[in-house]
């Protein structure tokens, strides 16, 4: 039982750490993306481009890219919900 409970405390350590890596990138173009989105309504607001479909298109592309991001994110930050100090074998 001992080594079950050491395996799961490995593997749970080792999820983890890679959703703390993964957390940074995901994050960083989360930003970048709405970045983007903001630039393009303020070039709307402009008047440098029109509300036309190439720029529904682009602005739904980048939505779409942000919703996935959203989600990603929100699946590594569940990962570090539950610290692995908090597994005992009492």
């Amino acid at each position: 039982m001992k080594i079950l409970f050491k395996e799961i405390l490995k593997i749970a350590s080792s999820h983890n750490q890679n959703a703390l890596r993964d957390l940074k990138p995901l994050r960083r173009e989360l930003r970048e993306v709405d970045n983007k989105v903001a630039k393009l309504f303020e070039a709307l607001t402009d008047g440098i481009t029109t509300d036309c479909k190439g720029f529904r298109d682009h602005q739904s592309k980048l939505e779409a890219r942000r919703d996935e991001l959203t989600r990603l994110i929100s699946i590594k930050e569940r990962l570090l919900c539950i610290p692995v100090s908090r597994i005992s074998n009492k």
